[in-house]
C-alpha cells in the first residue's frame, strides 16, 4: 500500500462500494471496498481540503487551499472548475437534490452558495458566522459546528439567521456528516454492481448508467481487455531486481 502523509477528508459511496479520500501529498484517491485496492483519481491538485460526493450523478466535488472548487467524474474525467475564488478553506457541503454547493466563507464570515454550474453565487446568512469546522445539508436546513463549540447550529437553505441546537450539550465537533440512507432508493444499477464490474482491482461507475472504468493499482498495468491487471507489485519487482543484483555481485568475487 502506498504511503500517505495526512488524510484530510474522506467520503464513501455505499452503492458503488468506493471510498474516496484526500491526501495532502498524493491528491484524491479511490479505494475499492470489494478488493481494498487503491488508485489515484485526481492529481495535479494543491492541498485538497474537503471532498463531497454526488451519489446520484456519481460526481466528485472538492476544494483546495487555493480557494478553488472543482468537480469531476468518479474516475477523474470531465474535470472542471466551478469557482476559482470561493474562500472555501473550511470545507464544502453538497445539496445534490437542488444542485447547489454551500460553503463557509472564512474571509467574509458568511455562508455562501452557488449552483453546480457555477452560476448564482449568493450569501445566505444575515449574521456573521466564523470558525465553522463541519457542515451538512439535510432537507431544508444546513447544519454546522463551530470551533470549540459544544452545540450544532442550523440555518435554512433559503437563508436567514442561524439558530443554536442543543446549547453546550455536546462534545467538541470536528465534522458533521449526513446519513446516506436517503440515497438507498436511488438507481443502484451501475456497471460495478455485480462481480466488481469484471474489474480485477478497482471498478469506478460513471454517470452514465451501467458504464464503468477499471483501474489497476500502482505496479500493475491494464491488459488489452481493459479489465484485467497484469504484472507484479512495484515492491516485488524492486525486491527481485535487488536480489538478482546482489547475486551477480557475489559471483564476481
Amino acid at each position: 500500500m502506498p504511503k500517505f502523509t495526512i488524510v484530510i477528508a474522506l467520503e464513501v459511496d455505499p452503492l458503488a462500494r468506493l471510498m474516496f479520500f484526500a491526501d495532502q501529498r498524493r491528491g484524491i484517491n479511490a479505494v475499492s471496498l470489494n478488493t481494498m485496492k487503491i488508485v489515484h483519481v485526481i492529481t495535479n491538485i494543491t492541498y485538497p481540503i474537503d471532498i463531497e460526493l454526488d451519489l446520484i450523478k456519481r460526481k466528485l466535488y472538492w476544494c483546495d487551499n487555493t480557494n478553488k472548487i472543482e468537480v469531476a467524474d468518479y474516475d477523474g474525467s470531465n474535470r472542471r472548475t466551478i469557482l476559482s475564488s470561493s474562500y472555501c478553506s473550511q470545507g464544502i457541503a453538497l445539496d445534490a437534490i437542488r444542485n447547489v454547493i454551500y460553503w463557509p466563507n472564512g474571509y467574509a464570515g458568511s455562508i455562501e452558495k452557488v449552483n453546480f454550474d457555477g452560476s448564482n453565487r449568493q450569501n445566505i446568512t444575515l449574521a456573521n458566522v466564523n470558525y465553522i469546522l463541519g457542515m451538512a445539508v439535510d432537507g431544508n436546513m444546513i447544519y454546522y459546528a463551530i470551533y470549540n463549540g459544544r452545540s450544532v447550529w442550523a440555518i435554512p437553505v433559503s437563508g436567514g439567521y442561524p439558530h443554536q441546537i442543543g446549547k453546550d450539550e455536546f462534545g467538541t465537533f470536528y465534522e458533521i456528516k449526513k446519513n446516506k440512507k436517503d440515497y438507498n432508493n436511488t438507481d443502484a444499477s451501475n456497471g460495478c454492481l455485480h462481480n466488481n464490474g469484471g474489474c480485477d482491482h478497482i471498478c469506478v461507475p460513471l454517470s452514465n448508467e451501467k458504464k464503468r472504468t477499471c483501474f489497476c493499482t500502482d505496479g500493475y498495468n491494464s491488459s488489452s481487455n481493459g479489465s484485467s491487471c497484469i504484472g507484479y507489485p512495484l515492491k516485488v519487482r524492486l525486491a527481485g531486481a535487488n536480489k538478482h543484483k546482489r547475486r551477480t555481485s557475489g559471483g564476481n568475487h
